[in-house]
């Protein structure tokens, strides 16, 4: 496990068998998470692992929908492959979780947003 830190901000990295899941808490700049995406694309390959689960739901601020389109349309600088299944716990409502997996299926992402951990357990 790998915990990167800055002020009130928190990403943890985690490895597991079959997927790589990365945590952000607290209060968290654009910066912050393109610096926590880069290093979880490159504990992904080198760990040969194919799914990336972010956990969003402990974030003080909620990311607003510019930051969500930028993200996505910044997967492949940060490292990710259009072969990478990319689940995200975000707490949101249904239509909110629609529109970010739209987002991510038209820029040619594999992206499934969830409202809770729990409903990853028949996913992953």
């Amino acid at each position: 496990m790998m915990t990167i830190s800055q002020n009130s901000s928190n990403a943890i990295l985690s490895v597991h068998a079959n997927n790589v899941q990365l945590k952000l808490e607290g209060f968290i700049s654009q910066t912050f998470i393109a610096d926590a995406m880069i290093k979880a694309a490159n504990v992904m390959k080198n760990n040969n692992i194919n799914t990336i689960i972010i956990n969003t739901e402990d974030l003080s601020c909620p990311l607003s929908i510019p930051d969500k389109y930028q993200l996505i349309s910044m997967l492949k600088t940060f490292g990710f492959e259009r072969c990478n299944e990319i689940f995200t716990v975000c707490g949101l409502d249904q239509e909110e979780r629609d529109l970010v997996e739209t987002m991510a299926l038209n820029r040619g992402w594999k992206l499934t947003a969830l409202q809770s951990q729990n409903e990853l357990i028949n996913l992953v």
